[in-house]
């Protein structure tokens, strides 16, 4: 049976459609990793949704970075330094995970939830203010 380890709700929401978009997108993965975990999924299939994760997750802060440059988000640097600390992160997770440490599944998935939630509900409403009136 699958659940949920973050539900998305509108305290979420950004204000910006193709933003919140993703963010559903990526907290979907989230959740199928999570799940993937706990029924003790084949490795391989770990390494793909991971994998699946770090693509996404490249591909939304792109965007966003984007987004922010556009309409010279003052704290755009930043915001962008945090992304990059994100990427860094992700990949040591996956080098621990290739190697078979087992607690490196309980800190990828602890570190997935905890970064996004807090980068969205605080980090992304920063800059959703500012694009209000954009």
């Amino acid at each position: 049976m699958t659940e949920n380890l973050i539900n998305w709700n509108e305290s979420y929401s950004v204000g910006n459609s193709e933003m919140d978009k993703q963010h559903k997108k990526l907290i979907g993965i989230i959740n199928k990793l999570f799940n993937a975990f706990k029924e003790g999924n084949a490795q391989n299939i770990l390494s793909d949704i991971l994998q699946e994760m770090i693509d996404y997750s490249n591909f939304h802060l792109n965007s966003e970075e984007k987004l922010l440059f556009k309409y010279n988000y003052p704290e755009k640097e930043e915001h962008e330094a945090k992304h990059q600390s994100f990427r860094n992160k992700t990949e040591e997770l996956k080098e621990l995970l290739k190697k078979g440490s087992e607690d490196a599944h309980y800190e990828l998935i602890e570190y997935l939830k905890n970064w996004w939630t807090n980068h969205i509900l605080v980090e992304d409403m920063k800059y959703s203010e500012f694009l209000s009136d954009k």
